[in-house]
């Protein structure tokens, strides 16, 4: 080869590093060929570090000394940009400097990022019917509006949902059942990558913290009688009246009722 010709005895070289992509933009599973020429009888390796964390083989042409030829796929799950192809190549105990190829590509093998999702992972919310939505991107291909998903409590609602390019929002027709809620959402781009988000929460009926109020007597009142207001509502909290202007935010104590079972002294067989 030329760059045998050139080389003294003693010198390793990397004349040439060229990468072939099918697509400028590439996704999970494409192949990308790679040829370096250099010294002949030599160990060349190629290193992607965005893509890869240990460096791949190549194998010279027999046909071809100096050439040397491979390929790697593009792995799965992975997005990034102005990625670089370089060469190492080793000659006996000559170590040539590396060299980078000429250009660079980007992939998009990862599916669309879903974020914002309301109701919150594990929230405990006071309703049983709420507006189940979600954002997603993709830093790569555009997202497929379609291919969208979305499941509640495993059955699926996408029919019911209103889905564009950017997000998706639910509000169930019917009071969802009390207690935990599962959702999951699929999400696509135009490659086919595909993110599947699941998050849970919890749903409660509202509570009614006043449900009656009794007031007694219901009759004009004169000066030194007693009023008698009773509330019942909620247990556990912290109740006031007022009665007009004059009287306000007086506090109620909350009463509580037992049921007194008195047992007979003597066993009855």
């Amino acid at each position: 080869s030329d760059v045998y010709k050139r080389q003294g005895k003693d010198t390793a070289i990397i004349d040439s590093v060229a990468f072939e992509t099918p697509a400028p933009l590439l996704h999970g599973g494409e192949k990308v060929t790679v040829t370096v020429t250099g010294t002949p009888g030599s160990m060349v390796t190629i290193s992607v570090p965005k893509l890869f964390s240990s460096d791949t083989l190549l194998k010279e042409d027999a046909d071809k000394p100096g050439t040397y030829v491979g390929q790697f796929s593009i792995p799965f799950n992975t997005t990034a940009t102005d990625i670089v192809v370089s060469a190492n190549l080793k000659a006996d105990d000559k170590i040539a400097e590396a060299k980078e190829a000429t250009g660079k590509f980007a992939v998009d093998s990862a599916g669309p990022d879903v974020t914002d999702v309301t109701p919150e992972d594990k929230k405990i919310l006071k309703t049983v019917r709420p507006v189940i939505s979600g954002k997603y991107a993709d830093v790569g291909a555009k997202i497929d509006a379609k291919g969208t998903r979305i499941f509640v409590n495993e059955q699926e609602v996408t029919s019911k949902a209103t889905i564009t390019d950017t997000g998706f929002t639910y509000t169930p027709d019917a009071d969802l059942p009390v207690g935990p809620v599962t959702v999951s959402v699929l999400a696509k781009d135009e490659y086919g990558n595909e993110t599947r988000k699941e998050w849970e929460f919890t749903a409660q009926p509202p509570v009614k913290a006043i449900t009656k109020i009794v007031v007694a007597p219901t009759n004009t009142l004169r000066a030194g009688e007693t009023l008698t207001v009773r509330l019942n509502g909620a247990p556990g909290g912290v109740a006031k009246f007022s009665v007009g202007a004059a009287l306000k935010n007086l506090p109620m104590i909350e009463a509580v009722s037992y049921t007194h079972l008195t047992l007979p002294t003597k066993r009855i067989v």
